[in-house]
């Protein structure tokens, strides 16, 4: 048996190495979207920092990491 299969079960979110994985996804998901000419236009008057923190909240909570997007942390507005 793996040690994944004694005792408490591992996360997607861990497996794939946690915050520092899921962050450096979406960083490079970012680059690609505002590489591409037919796309960038659409981000052009986004604020990107916050837009990326929100997306890493959602895709670790899908991953079954920490909960704080369902706690609604990511969709307060800011002034």
């Amino acid at each position: 048996m793996s040690d994944q299969t004694i005792g408490a079960a591992v996360s997607d979110y861990d497996t794939i190495g946690g915050g520092p994985a899921v962050s450096a996804v979406v960083n490079d998901f970012y680059v690609r979207v505002l590489g591409d000419p037919q796309l960038a236009p659409y981000f052009e008057e986004v604020d990107m920092a916050r837009l990326k923190r929100h997306q890493v909240l959602l895709v670790s909570q899908v991953l079954g990491g920490p909960d704080t997007f369902a706690r609604g942390s990511a969709t307060r507005r800011g002034p």
